[in-house]
């Protein structure tokens, strides 16, 4: 009884910021009707899971990422299940501040590596930074060492923010028309 109206908000609130979501792209993308997602499997799968990860979470970048994966998948820009699947998965087991890091080893500005180590190296653990330093020399060298390195995104990380494009914030969906 405690956790039902709070439960009921978040869902009330995911579904109305996806479908004013979906109708600015409707709006702004020539040929596209929301109308024709409901006989789009892959589109309903997407939204499933979008929203299963949506109500288990209050970060705002992490509802972004999941909107926009979301949109992405309406407008048919999907890759292959397979990484579908993985990229899911990465959403719903990354915080919003390993969404927003991996956003800004792509668009490289002033940030501060020190408070996010942690967070850096297990990003690279699962495949989507590179880790610059030799083999024999991780675990070994300092955490100034650390942070001074050049870490870059895998083509895995590249394509997982494709996958959910500006998760640090609100995307804007281009007019087509």
């Amino acid at each position: 009884m405690v956790l039902a109206p709070a439960v009921a908000r978040r869902r009330d609130e995911w579904f109305k910021e996806l479908a004013d979501a979906l109708d600015e792209v409707e709006r702004k993308v020539e040929g596209f009707k929301v109308g024709n997602l409901q006989h789009n499997e892959i589109f309903v799968s997407a939204v499933i899971q979008a929203t299963r990860t949506a109500l288990g979470t209050h970060q705002q970048e992490k509802l972004t990422a999941l909107r926009n994966a979301v949109l992405n998948t309406a407008l048919n820009k999907i890759l292959d299940d397979d990484k579908q699947v993985v990229f899911w998965s990465l959403i719903e087991v990354l915080s919003g501040t390993h969404l927003v890091l991996l956003d800004l080893f792509n668009n490289r500005g002033g940030f501060s590596h020190e408070r996010r180590l942690a967070l850096i190296i297990e990003l690279a653990s699962r495949g989507l930074l590179n880790d610059p330093r030799p083999y024999v020399a991780r675990g070994r060298d300092s955490e100034d060492s650390l942070i001074r390195q050049e870490w870059t995104l895998t083509l895995l990380g590249k394509e997982f923010l494709s996958f959910m494009p500006g998760s640090s914030q609100k995307k804007q969906v281009t007019k087509t028309k």
